[in-house]
């Protein structure tokens, strides 16, 4: 048998064809939207704001922070005092939003406020339904 030159013989060397390589491809494509998407949902505001847009989409970014800062709080959104929304409201924009938009998981636009998700939901709802229940189980 000959040599090809990489210390393997001719007849038992398999290049990977163009299908092999885009299976691969799409793999690590989806490998790679899955550890963004797993990483997005690591922060708990993260995953709290994703439980209030799957209630109701779309939602607006200060709809959202009034939201979540009612969620907790323990009051209702028409107690919940400016001060805390706005903490909310700046960290979702300037920290959380980015994130979940990077993972593809929501799309918002910063002028209008507006927030929908834009990932399919039914791989993100069944995420987010596995960490909700390990959540409720505390």
């Amino acid at each position: 048998m000959a040599d090809n030159g990489r210390g393997r013989d001719e007849d038992t060397f398999d290049p990977e064809t163009p299908l092999d390589l885009a299976e691969r491809l799409a793999s690590d494509e989806t490998r790679s939207r899955l550890d963004a998407t797993l990483n997005a949902l690591a922060h708990r505001r993260r995953r709290d704001a994703l439980y209030c847009l799957a209630e109701r989409d779309p939602e607006t970014v200060s709809g959202l922070a009034r939201e979540l800062a009612a969620r907790q709080t323990g009051v209702s959104v028409d107690e919940m005092s400016s001060e805390g929304v706005d903490r909310i409201e700046t960290d979702l924009y300037h920290v959380h939003l980015p994130k979940l938009s990077e993972a593809g998981i929501v799309e918002y636009d910063d002028r209008s406020g507006a927030i929908s998700y834009s990932w399919p939901p039914e791989t993100v709802e069944t995420l987010l339904d596995v960490c909700r229940t390990i959540e409720l189980d505390d």
